[in-house]
């Protein structure tokens, strides 16, 4: 969870120095805030995935397991918003905004695992 946040945090700095035109903030330029967010929710999305499977093997379908499924989610949509918020101060920017599209689309196709099996 913590990881999550803190590329929340990254996504929410960015935005600032963008808007207030900041060159840096906290020590950092935009780009090294770029960097430190992709490494966040990469975090966050590996751990999700690992805490998920692990738990599935155990547990099965569950509604807690539904539930692990939907934070999951929420990192993909996460990590998706910031990557199509910064794929402009990035090289290969057409690459970064496809994989900000697969996240949505990912976390998209999760909550509605989420709703099809919730019920």
């Amino acid at each position: 969870i913590a990881c999550n946040n803190l590329g929340n945090t990254m996504m929410g700095m960015y935005h600032e120095m963008t808007k207030e035109n900041i060159p840096k903030m906290a020590g950092l330029t935009k780009r090294q805030l770029v960097a430190k967010g992709i490494a966040f929710y990469h975090e966050a999305i590996e751990l999700g995935e690992k805490a998920y499977d692990e738990f599935h093997d155990l547990h099965g379908w569950t509604p807690i397991c539904l539930d692990f499924m939907q934070h999951l989610s929420n990192r993909y949509f996460n990590r998706g918003l910031f990557l199509l918020s910064v794929k402009d101060c990035l090289e290969k920017s057409h690459d970064i905004e496809e994989l900000g599209r697969r996240d949505l689309q990912i976390s998209g196709d999760m909550d509605a695992e989420v709703v099809a099996y919730g019920e």
